[in-house]
Formats: C-alpha cells, sequence, structure tokens
C-alpha cells in the first residue's frame, strides 16, 4: 500500500511540474487528470450504529476526462477506492457536473455509483450529493462535497459521505 501511496505522489508531482509548463490556455491543455483523494463514511441511519458516528473511511485514485461547454462543465472520473482497516475495495464511477460560478470556483452536481467488495460479498452503492471545486489556473483543482448515499442491494441503511479530491492534468 505504501509503495502504491508513492507512485500516485510521484505521478502527481512530475505532472503537476509537466503541467506548470504547459500554456494556461485550456485548449492546450490535456482533458484528462489524475484525482487522489478521501472519503469519510458517516452513519445516519444504519442499523447497530450511533447516528453520527464514522463507520468507514476510504482512499480513492483513478482517472477523469473534463468536458467544457459553455455555461457547463461535465466531468467523468472512474477511481479505485480501499479501505485498508476493514479490507473493503471496489470501483467509483461519478460522472459530475460542475457550474462555474465565480472565476476559478463552481458548484458540483455529484452522483455516484460505487462497488464495495469484501471477502466474497459485493455491495453495490448509489450517492448524491453538493459540492465546491477551485480550480488554478494550471489546471489542478481541489474539491469538496458531501453526499447521502444507500446501498441498492442490501438494507444497510443511510450514510453521508464527505470527500476531498485534489485533480491533478496529466501532461500526455
Amino acid at each position: 500500500m505504501k509503495l502504491l501511496l508513492l507512485i500516485v505522489a510521484f505521478v502527481c508531482l512530475s505532472n503537476l511540474a509537466l503541467a506548470e509548463t504547459i500554456q494556461t490556455d485550456s485548449k492546450l491543455r490535456s482533458p484528462w487528470s489524475l484525482n487522489v483523494g478521501a472519503l469519510g463514511v458517516m452513519a445516519v441511519s444504519v442499523p447497530g450504529t450511533i447516528d453520527g458516528s464514522q463507520v468507514g473511511q476510504a482512499m480513492f485514485v483513478g482517472p477523469s476526462y473534463t468536458l467544457t461547454f459553455e455555461h457547463i462543465v461535465f466531468i467523468p472520473s472512474l477511481t479505485f477506492a480501499t479501505a485498508p482497516e476493514t479490507g473493503t475495495w471496489g470501483f467509483n464511477l461519478s460522472p459530475v457536473l460542475e457550474i462555474p460560478f465565480w472565476n476559478g470556483c463552481g458548484f458540483d452536481l455529484v452522483p455516484t455509483i460505487s462497488q464495495n467488495t469484501h471477502d466474497d460479498s459485493t455491495d453495490l452503492l448509489w450517492a448524491f450529493g453538493p459540492g465546491l471545486r477551485i480550480t488554478h489556473d494550471t489546471g489542478s483543482s481541489f474539491g469538496i462535497y458531501t453526499q447521502l448515499s444507500s446501498s441498492l442491494n442490501t438494507d444497510s441503511g443511510w450514510t453521508l459521505r464527505p470527500t476531498a479530491n485534489l485533480s491533478i492534468p496529466l501532461a500526455l
């Protein structure tokens, strides 16, 4: 796990350095980015837990592709997530819809479909919530969002997922 984190950090830093040399005109910048981040899972109405208690946390990494339209930005991403303390892993598909409202800032609507696997069982989750993203001139961005989540195939209750995401453009 430490080796994976070191590789991700190296890729992020090397691409950030290369992105600094790319002109800031978005037509010259690659639409591909590498996302790294962390999320927490808090009980809202989970059987056997106290509401508001933390029931999990995970880290994620994966690519995204940015499509910019006149008044909206569409950012689909596919990330791999893992929670080492529980042995859970899975994939997250998030087609983010961003509405820019100020120079470099945008309001995000973040739907997510997640697959969580632990031992021999797999749970499918859906999540939805608002977010805020701040984008630097280099194309790097930092976003925070909170999603309400529930399982699609089990009755495991509702959770709240506060998330922090760093997106670094890939110099392709």
